[in-house]
């Protein structure tokens, strides 16, 4: 079967022949990455709830077509062929990994193994020759309940159990609390899937999102075309930082670059703090924050980032009538939107008077140690 056709009918499969799973399209659009480019393509979190491995793959296959028209991609035509007899249901976890990394860890927790020939992926028994014991990570326990949802425990055959893994024997395989999965009298077949599984989950690294942002003050009156694009390359944001340095009262202001993990807010503040006693109540004072106040909390996807933000310029002065410090906010940005790794971000917001304000954002993924994943600094 080419990319593209049928699935192969039950009784097909029931005749011995390995299932195929092609993509749902019966139209095939170019796709705008190659499948090499899947090892870098991320996926969000994507939790299998009792699901055998056919139908989880089609989920997973879903959640890498809904990253792809978040960024603007054209999907690949997937194809994946799982042998006969595959048939345990799975209760998984997978967190955000590139596509690669899951389909991986999904098979693992199947039992099995996968090989990719171009777009199509081949689901076999893990042939791992495992050694009588191996060390894994002090947190190892921990990643493998996080994965099958399950309170952390000793018992790793129990653990194995909750995943949908089953083994031959499952008394053959035992955690030590030096941090060793010990085998005993256990089966090759039983070895070879805990070893890929081991293999799959301890893969991976770290991602944090660096984050550099400017904010551009442009004044009423001022004939400049604000871009027709919500994601600029490196070479748009150089132009156009050039080009509105050139104009006369526009202010350029460059905000202290933050890094973050996915999923976790992000805070920039470049204020000004008015603290003044809470009428009435002398002992108790009021605190004011009057500048920029910059939120974003970013998540890893397909080539890139989705950014969640909300932007707050405040300005404010004393007022003698009521003898109280008034605060104004002047300018409000919120959004969310996906910008290539790398690249950059630009919202506008255009106020009664005719001034605008832009933000522009530019994310890259690092690594723990700060240097970006997929560029050389």
């Amino acid at each position: 079967m080419m990319p593209g056709g049928e699935p192969q009918s039950v009784e097909e499969a029931a005749g011995g022949l390995p299932t195929k799973f092609s993509s749902r399209h019966s139209v095939i659009t170019r796709p705008t990455h190659s499948p090499a480019r899947l090892r870098e393509f991320y996926l969000p979190a994507v939790e299998i709830d009792g699901l055998p491995l056919a139908a989880a793959l089609e989920k997973l296959r879903g959640a890498y077509e809904d990253a792809c028209l978040q960024a603007g991609e054209v999907p690949v035509p997937l194809v994946f062929v799982v042998p006969p007899g595959v048939d345990g249901v799975l209760h998984v976890k997978l967190p955000p990994a590139t596509f690669t990394a899951s389909l991986r860890l999904l098979a693992a927790v199947a039992g099995m193994k996968v090989v990719r020939e171009d777009a199509e992926f081949r689901f076999e028994p893990p042939s791992t020759m495992a050694l009588p014991s191996q060390v894994v990570p002090p947190d190892f326990l921990s990643r493998l309940a996080a994965l099958s949802g399950s309170p952390q425990g000793t018992d790793l055959a129990g653990s194995l159990k909750a995943l949908g893994l089953e083994l031959d024997d499952p008394g053959s395989v035992s955690f030590l609390a030096h941090g060793h999965i010990v085998f005993t009298g256990s089966t090759p077949a039983d070895r070879a899937r805990v070893s890929e599984l081991i293999f799959n989950l301890c893969q991976g690294r770290p991602l944090q999102h660096k984050l550099e942002s400017k904010l551009v003050q442009i004044p009423a009156g001022l004939e400049w075309t604000v871009p027709d694009k919500s994601a600029m390359s490196d070479d748009d944001l150089q132009n156009l930082v050039h080009v509105l340095s050139q104009i006369k009262g526009v202010e350029v202001m460059t905000l202290q670059s933050v890094t973050a993990r996915g999923g976790e807010e992000a805070t920039i503040e470049v204020v000004r703090e008015i603290i003044e006693p809470v009428p009435g109540t002398p002992n108790e004072f009021e605190e004011h924050k009057v500048g920029v106040v910059y939120r974003a909390t970013p998540h890893v996807l397909a080539f890139g980032h989705t950014l969640d933000m909300d932007l707050s310029v405040t300005g404010g002065d004393f007022d003698p009538t009521s003898m109280r410090f008034v605060v104004e906010e002047e300018v409000r940005i919120e959004g969310r939107g996906y910008a290539a790794d790398g690249s950059s971000r630009l919202q506008v917001q255009t106020h009664p008077d005719g001034s605008r304000t832009l933000l522009v954002v530019s994310p890259v993924l690092v690594d723990a140690t700060g240097r970006p994943v997929n560029r050389a600094e």
